[in-house]
């Protein structure tokens, strides 16, 4: 199975420049499960990033409206919305949404998740965006999100999971050690994330012997001499695991 994840930059740079190029890089890496933050949506102008990259890729979205306001999109300030969203091919079995502890500053943030067929039974995946601050209040704000999308994600769940999603810390940072030094976390995923030095994720969680990590790539890279044109201001991750059997959760 391959997962990606993927922060769209909500409509910063040539929007539709960008909107063309995601759904290129994302076709060409033929992922069963996409994760999506700062989906752009902004309904009197018809935008809605995580409807068009699904259209464009063949899959189904499930998606968690998030963060109203209003935004400039060619010269015009209008309402929007920046979502979360999951793409499937595969409809999921069900869906849930847990609201994090907030940071005054940015408040809005939460963990939404999925379960799809996976043989016999069920794997859950979860997507998430981390507060981006950097000071002290911040990176507390960060650790306790940290925590409650691990808690929300695992919760009542024995089989495997996959949480996903732009933390806003690379993985050897002490604000995601309630995910890095949790015993549920795959070894190789996690000297994966740390390896890469990345702020997005894509981790294999309570895998067990039921699902085998295979590899880890980060790819989409940014050009940062043009970044207007995207794909994004942000790579996308890819893992890739073997499902072996899984367990009834």
């Amino acid at each position: 199975m391959r997962c990606v994840t993927l922060n769209t930059w909500k409509n910063d740079g040539n929007y539709q420049a960008r909107l063309t190029a995601m759904a290129e890089g994302l076709a060409a890496l033929g992922a069963d499960v996409i994760a999506l933050q700062e989906c752009f949506f902004a309904e009197t102008i018809a935008a809605d990033t995580a409807e068009a990259l699904a259209r464009a890729l063949g899959m189904q979205v499930t998606r968690q409206a998030m963060r109203s306001k209003l935004r400039w999109h060619d010269g015009v300030c209008l309402p929007s919305r920046s979502d979360l969203a999951l793409l499937t091919r595969e409809a999921p079995l069900a869906r849930g949404y847990a609201e994090f502890p907030g940071d005054p500053r940015d408040e809005d943030r939460g963990l939404l998740w999925i379960e799809l067929a996976a043989g016999s039974a069920a794997i859950r995946f979860g997507c998430t965006h981390l507060t981006h601050f950097r000071d002290a209040a911040g990176e507390a704000v960060r650790k306790e999100q940290a925590n409650a999308a691990l808690e929300c994600l695992l919760k009542e769940w024995r089989g495997p999971a996959v949480l996903m999603g732009d933390l806003n810390a690379r993985a050897d940072q002490s604000s995601l050690a309630p995910i890095f030094a949790n015993p549920a976390l795959d070894p190789a995923a996690r000297s994966a994330a740390i390896a890469s030095g990345e702020v997005d994720h894509v981790l294999l969680l309570q895998g067990g012997d039921n699902c085998q990590f295979i590899a880890h790539e980060v790819t989409m890279r940014p050009d940062r001499a043009n970044l207007d044109a995207g794909p994004s201001d942000h790579p996308a991750v890819v893992m890739d695991f073997h499902v072996l059997e899984v367990p009834d959760a």
